[in-house]
């Protein structure tokens, strides 16, 4: 085995290693959370409107649409992340998605939630803070 082989694979390996997320993946994987979770919310408001009376109404609902682009976009940015971050230190920021689309039903489409959510939310906000900052 070569030098040059040897020290191509070291830099692979480091990279697959490393415990950083660079500037740019950390605008990768915020900008997937939040396009993930506006997805899910335009998801639900699509699904609010389908009727089922013709394909057609699935054609032009809008809100299907969009909310269904901005996962296809949220995916894309989040194999971006992925390239050089391990999945261990990107995956926790998926909590984000539980609490911004909490947040989301209950300021966007008014959905009427119990103090035992927010108490959740805050739980799963504290632990990923942990997880996050002390790992």
């Amino acid at each position: 085995m070569s030098i040059e082989s040897l020290l191509a694979r070291h830099e692979v390996k480091k990279a697959v290693t490393r415990t950083k997320m660079s500037k740019f993946e950390f605008f990768f994987v915020i900008t997937a959370v939040i396009f993930a979770s506006a997805g899910q919310l335009l998801l639900k408001k699509g699904a609010e409107l389908l009727s089922f009376k013709s394909a057609i109404d699935l054609l032009q609902n809008f809100y299907l649409w969009a909310g269904l682009s901005l996962y296809v976009m949220a995916t894309g940015l989040w194999v971006l992340a992925l390239r050089n971050t391990p999945l261990s230190r990107v995956y926790p920021f998926t909590l984000l998605i539980y609490i911004l689309v909490i947040a989301g039903s209950t300021l966007i489409l008014g959905e009427k939630l119990s103090f035992n959510y927010f108490v959740g939310m805050g739980l799963v906000l504290a632990g990923l803070v942990m997880i996050v900052k002390f790992s």
